[in-house]
């Protein structure tokens, strides 16, 4: 989360110029700031996403060095991956906290 917002919030002060004319055009501030919100979930899905890849290939090469050696597939049973409803759940976690780190930073900008 603490990552996502100082994300959002370097971009918001890349864009403040067009920022500030939309306000004075008399943008709301959800047409403003809809696309960092939508950044801000992006960037923690992915994030998430790639860590549960990561995970994956670490469970993959374990269980491969527990099963090419003789002693360790006797005394270590198979690694198994979390199941669907905890990678399903990872998922929207991270989506949820990148939107919550960008409403944050969106929110302290705007003010």
């Amino acid at each position: 989360g603490f990552i996502i917002a100082n994300t959002i919030r370097l971009a918001l002060y890349v864009h403040r110029d067009e920022i500030e004319i939309m306000q004075l055009v008399g943008a709301n501030r959800l047409f403003i700031g809809a696309p960092f919100l939508i950044e801000g979930a992006f960037e923690g899905f992915i994030g998430a996403v790639l860590g549960l890849l990561l995970l994956g290939g670490v469970v993959s090469t374990l269980n491969q060095i527990i099963m090419e050696s003789s002693f360790l597939a006797v005394v270590i049973p198979p690694v198994s991956f979390l199941s669907i409803w905890a990678v399903l759940a990872i998922v929207l976690l991270g989506f949820g906290v990148g939107l919550i780190g960008s409403a944050g930073a969106l929110r302290r900008f705007l003010q």
